[in-house]
């Protein structure tokens, strides 16, 4: 009986622990099932209000505002050099020292040069107008004179033709000789026929070849010399006549040539050319020596770029053209004979020596392109603020807007945010203000410009705002119900850091600082506040 007493005491104890376990496990499922919704949590913040700009984002090429390259002519003695590529200098340092007495010579020869060219170009206005009125009369003599002969060769073709007198001296080389001298200047004026038979005459004449020539060249040189043609080729009356009037449209023809050239205007602009190009020469030559009596000195502040030239001495350029002068007589005679290019030969003699030293000057210049909204923001003086990749940052102004748009593949922060909707930009450059050494020349920088600034503006934060398909908006916080209320917005301009809201919400509200993309209108958050 004992023992019943006693299990009945154990199994009455174990049904009731039993009994608590499970209404604990009721009581929690029912817990988690009908507990209160807290909902997400997420930062609070509320809306205010402070001053904002908007700024233009974008980057550009630095360049210097202006460069100094000092060219030194050939042959002189450099002194001294007092500075070194990557050396920053000042207004007034003095950059290298010369001897300006070696440049004595070179600069005979440039007043040379000039003196020649001046005279020759001088001679040519002198002449050009005679040679014009005697090309004319010539031109109407040369016709006539070609109908003479064409009735002259009519008469001789008619004659019994004789047999070809005898002459050691009728070799190849000999009637080629005279047959492309006769040709050169007749030219279309005689058949191949015609040529053949004046050429074959006067070297049947049984006069040597020597002769011959010596007489043609007498006749096209206008030598003055008479000739007694009859005589020297024993030819018949017609013959004769025929032969004689050949050799004086021979004559006149190459007369004609010499005028054409004498008269020809572009021969007129290349004697102005070298004159003119023998004048710069000198007078850079003089510049020149000028400059260097007491040395170059820096015009302003600013950077070496290059250095060229050493102490002791005697400069010769690595590359470009030779300053010394050049035989105008030489490049008169190319001109003259109608096979040269005028302009390339004198670029060639007078094109740009490598400069001896170069420096950047401040201050520097950002190339930067503006799209065709964007342009419509800045102007002429605005502000600007300059980053370097090293992360210094620089004042600095708008300096130039072009007035014209430009085709460009770039692509900058501006177009990929849709502000600009134009391959075509406009090329403006932003001036930096005192640059140091992390502003490198050919290396991009970062440029901000403040475009508009609104104070005492209604502000929220950027991430606080979300946009969709149709509108932008804000979740404003129920504080009561702790649940969020979707709140349409009208934006203004923005910075980095906050929107400006026009309307849609106002001073005080408390809005989700960071919504997540699964919040919707009505949910219940957790607020969490700063």
């Amino acid at each position: 009986m004992n023992a019943l007493k006693k299990w009945s005491t154990k199994k009455k104890a174990a049904a009731a622990i039993a009994s608590f376990l499970v209404l604990a496990c009721v009581a929690g499922l029912l817990y988690y099932i009908l507990r209160p919704d807290k909902g997400e949590a997420f930062d609070i913040v509320t809306v205010g209000r402070g001053d904002v700009t908007q700024k233009l984002e974008t980057s550009g090429t630095v360049e210097s505002g202006k460069q100094g390259k000092f060219v030194l002519p050939e042959g002189v003695k450099v002194v001294d050099v007092r500075v070194k590529t990557g050396q920053s200098v000042k207004a007034g340092d003095v950059l290298a020292t010369f001897d300006p007495y070696s440049l004595n010579d070179v600069l005979a020869e440039k007043k040379a040069s000039y003196a020649a060219a001046d005279e020759a170009y001088e001679k040519y206005i002198a002449n050009a107008a005679d040679s014009k009125n005697e090309l004319a009369k010539l031109n109407k003599e040369i016709p006539l004179l070609e109908e003479e002969i064409a009735i002259l060769q009519k008469k001789v073709d008619a004659q019994p033709q004789d047999e070809p007198g005898s002459n050691n001296d009728t070799g190849s080389d000999s009637q080629n000789a005279v047959y492309k001298l006769v040709q050169s200047i007749l030219g279309d004026s005689l058949t191949d026929t015609q040529l053949g038979a004046l050429v074959e005459r006067l070297l049947s004449s049984g006069n040597n070849s020597s002769q011959i020539l010596q007489m043609l060249q007498g006749l096209i040189g206008n030598s003055g010399a008479s000739y007694d043609i009859s005589s020297m080729f024993g030819l018949s009356s017609e013959e004769t006549q025929l032969t004689q009037k050949q050799l004086e449209l021979l004559q006149l023809k190459a007369k004609q040539t010499m005028l054409e050239t004498q008269s020809n205007q572009m021969l007129g602009t290349a004697y102005k050319a070298i004159a003119d190009a023998a004048k710069k020469s000198l007078d850079d030559t003089q510049a020149a020596v000028d400059s260097i009596k007491n040395g170059w000195t820096a015009e302003t502040n600013g950077i070496v770029r290059e250095v060229n030239i050493t102490a002791g001495e005697v400069y010769s350029p690595e590359s470009g053209t030779s300053s010394a002068g050049f035989d105008v007589n030489t490049i008169i005679s190319a001109v003259t004979s109608g096979k040269t290019d005028i302009t390339g030969m004198l670029s060639s003699l007078l094109g740009q020596q490598k400069s001896a030293i170069i420096i950047e000057y401040y201050p520097f210049v950002a190339k930067i392109v503006l799209g065709q909204y964007d342009v419509l923001k800045v102007k002429v003086d605005q502000k600007a603020e300059i980053s370097s990749a090293g992360g210094s940052t620089f004042q600095g102004r708008i300096s130039y807007i072009s007035p014209v748009a430009t085709t460009n593949d770039s692509i900058n922060i501006s177009s990929l945010l849709g502000s600009s909707g134009s391959s075509s930009g406009v090329e403006a450059e932003v001036t930096i203000d005192q640059p140091d050494t992390s502003i490198i020349i050919g290396f991009n920088v970062d440029i901000s410009i403040p475009i508009a600034t609104v104070r005492n503006a209604l502000l929220i934060p950027v991430e606080s705002l979300q946009f969709d398909s149709k509108a932008a908006y804000v979740f404003i916080l129920d504080e009561k119900s702790n649940t969020v209320r979707r709140a349409e917005v009208k934006t203004g301009i923005f910075s980095d850091a906050y929107y400006e809201i026009l309307s849609g919400c106002k001073e005080g509200d408390k809005i989700i600082k960071a919504p997540s993309v699964l919040l919707a209108d009505g949910d219940k958050v957790t607020p969490k506040y700063p």
